[in-house]
């Protein structure tokens, strides 16, 4: 009988072990990881948009997360083997060179960290679409910020694209709104819509899975555009002018001037002092140096049916839906200087310039590029031809975000 109960006490301080489901006392060995793919040293072609990055990551217990760094910064973390990331190198200019590492943690919080390697990245050279998603209704305003894709839909309100993937873009949120929204613009967690005749519309998008009403403020005018610099929000409020409200409080914008602008006011653009608008009757700078009171000091009757406004350094550029896209010397306020022709022909309807390029928005012709190196001798450099109407433009991390009536189209333009 002794012998039997000795017996059974081996058997069950060993069944543990041989079980292998249990495993008593602390766990200090940290897994380790491994990137398989990409290789050390490895040129990323420029046929390739993004490539898969693929580790292994073992542990003498079990591996509960992998995450992914891309030139130090957390990029992707996975949770479910296998340990893998897509990783989108379109974002990045041609022939520069990046590092991949890989951390693995396991279930008591012990860490391994891979091998560093260096990959070369190649991009393709000229203007080229990357990735699209369907907006039904009317893509008429863009507005990226962290990955994330704000666009104004019109009568089907605003919708919110993830984009760290932009060849596989999906939607992440979306709001309803009781008017058309027009124009959209994003400054830390809040939104800000112009949103037709509903006026002013805020939105807390802290969660953009998740949007959230703020705040209201009826213009009385029909809200084409908004702007926002600090604690203010310009608004293009149609035949209502300039509106200028405080939004300190985004759960309670308050009214703090408003100007009567020569023409409907479409566009607004605001830099330093002065507030530069898109007239229907050409480009009008107010001064703001003092919201409470805002004077006009400078305009041009020219273009008609100014409809948006970009300002970028010494200069204006104003597209117009009738005349195209016409460029302003404004170092002088007061007295704006006009280049002698417009640069796209008929047709501009957005515009946005980065550095020495000017992107625009076309109408039926799509999308066109411009070197405005030489402000006053622009170069059209690559244009593409949509199947929509474009309406609107914005360029974030060498991307292109063009709002196409029912799409959302990202490119890519790279002269290497």
């Amino acid at each position: 009988m002794i012998r039997r109960s000795f017996l059974f006490l081996i058997i069950f301080l060993l069944l543990p072990y041989s079980c292998g489901k249990r495993i008593v006392g602390p766990d200090n060995i940290p897994p380790s990881a491994r990137i398989i793919a990409p290789q050390n040293g490895d040129v990323i072609p420029q046929s390739e948009n993004s490539i898969e990055i693929e580790v292994d990551a073992t542990d003498n217990r079990k591996v509960v997360e992998v995450e992914f760094y891309i030139d130090s910064k957390l990029t992707y973390t996975d949770t479910t083997p296998p340990w893998t990331y897509n990783w989108s190198t379109v974002v990045y200019e041609d022939s520069s060179s990046h590092n991949i590492q890989a951390k693995a943690y396991d279930q008591a919080g012990n860490v391994g960290l891979s091998s560093l390697i260096t990959v070369l990245i190649r991009v393709k050279s000229g203007l080229f679409l990357v990735g699209s998603f369907s907006t039904p209704g009317n893509a008429y305003d863009v507005f990226v910020k962290n990955n994330y894709v704000y666009v104004a839909n019109k009568s089907e309100g605003l919708k919110i694209l993830d984009a760290s993937d932009p060849e596989n873009l999906f939607e992440a949120g979306r709001f309803n709104t009781q008017g058309f929204a027009l124009g959209v613009f994003v400054s830390g967690n809040y939104l800000y819509l112009a949103n037709g005749l509903e006026g002013l519309l805020i939105l807390d998008v802290s969660n953009p899975f998740s949007p959230d009403t703020l705040g209201r403020f009826n213009t009385s005018g029909q809200s084409k555009d908004v702007f926002v610099s600090e604690s203010l929000a310009y608004v293009a409020d149609d035949n209502n002018g300039l509106q200028i409200m405080n939004i300190s409080d985004p759960a309670h914008p308050d009214s703090v001037a408003s100007y009567r602008t020569n023409g409907s006011a479409n566009g607004i653009y605001v830099l330093g002092n002065y507030a530069y608008i898109a007239n229907w009757t050409g480009l009008q700078i107010v001064d703001i140096s003092d919201p409470y009171h805002p004077v006009s000091v400078g305009f041009s009757d020219r273009p008609s049916s100014s409809i948006q406004v970009f300002v970028s350094g010494n200069y204006a550029y104003v597209a117009s839906q009738n005349e195209g896209l016409y460029i302003f010397n404004i170092s002088n306020p007061a007295h704006p200087i006009m280049s002698d022709s417009n640069y796209t022909d008929w047709g501009a309807y957005g515009i946005f310039v980065d550095d020495t390029l000017a992107y625009v928005a076309r109408g039926d012709d799509g999308l066109s590029i411009l070197n405005v190196a030489q402000p006053f001798k622009p170069k059209v450099v690559a244009k593409y031809n949509t199947s929509g109407f474009s309406y609107n433009v914005f360029v974030d991390r060498n991307l292109i975000f063009l709002a196409d009536n029912t799409t959302l189209s990202i490119f890519r333009y790279s002269t290497k």
